[in-house]
């Protein structure tokens, strides 16, 4: 009898597969920015802003929603994180356009904001870590 070889996909060295680092910051700030969104659009509700309250219980939703995909690992997480973020993108420029009269602070805030969303879309686009993890699926049958 001959030895019949495993089907299991060979370890590359420095391949990374985990959510650890940057990548579960990403779903901490996720998952932690859909709460503040959604004690955020509680007070507008009581202010009278009744579509930006219900335009912030949308993104909390869909943050949380994208946290717990990219946890779970699931291969559209990465996706559909993006998604959010480039949604996030416009809601910060609505944003800043409203207040920007109104308020000095808006435009610097509007710019960290910005900021903050461009480095997580950068970090998902180039990472290792993402690719391994959620865009090459390794599974037996795809190899």
């Amino acid at each position: 009898m001959t030895a019949t070889p495993s089907v299991a996909l060979p370890q590359v060295p420095g391949t990374t597969v985990d959510v650890r680092s940057w990548l579960f910051v990403l779903c901490l700030w996720l998952t932690t920015a859909a709460l503040f969104t959604l004690a955020k659009s509680i007070q507008l509700f009581t202010q009278g802003y009744g579509f930006r309250a219900v335009l912030g219980l949308g993104s909390a939703g869909f943050a949380y929603y994208c946290g717990r995909l990219m946890w779970k690992k699931n291969p559209k997480g990465a996706a559909y994180t993006r998604y959010f973020l480039y949604f996030n993108l416009g809601q910060v420029s609505k944003i800043a356009e409203t207040h920007a009269a109104t308020k000095g602070d808006a435009r610097l805030v509007a710019l960290c904001q910005t900021c903050v969303t461009i480095i997580w879309l950068l970090y998902l686009n180039k990472s290792k870590r993402v690719k391994d993890t959620y865009d090459l699926v390794r599974q037996p049958g795809n190899i």
